[in-house]
């Protein structure tokens, strides 16, 4: 009896195991994923800010 108590706390220690195992992989996809889209951002950003200078209007407006 005492091994099936045993046994349960394995499988439950394990399992924790792997969803701890789960959510850091998870988190570094995500984080990977966050600076990529970071680095674009600032890339596009850098290398478009000379064309849009003293352009910020778009379309054909009217001040009065």
């Amino acid at each position: 009896m005492w091994w099936k108590v045993a046994l349960a706390i394995v499988v439950v220690w394990l399992l924790f195991g792997v969803l701890a195992a789960a959510i850091k992989g998870i988190a570094a996809i995500v984080l990977l994923i966050l600076a990529a889209i970071g680095t674009i951002t600032v890339v596009r950003w850098f290398t478009g800010s000379g064309s849009k200078s003293g352009n910020h209007t778009s379309g054909n407006h009217t001040r009065y």
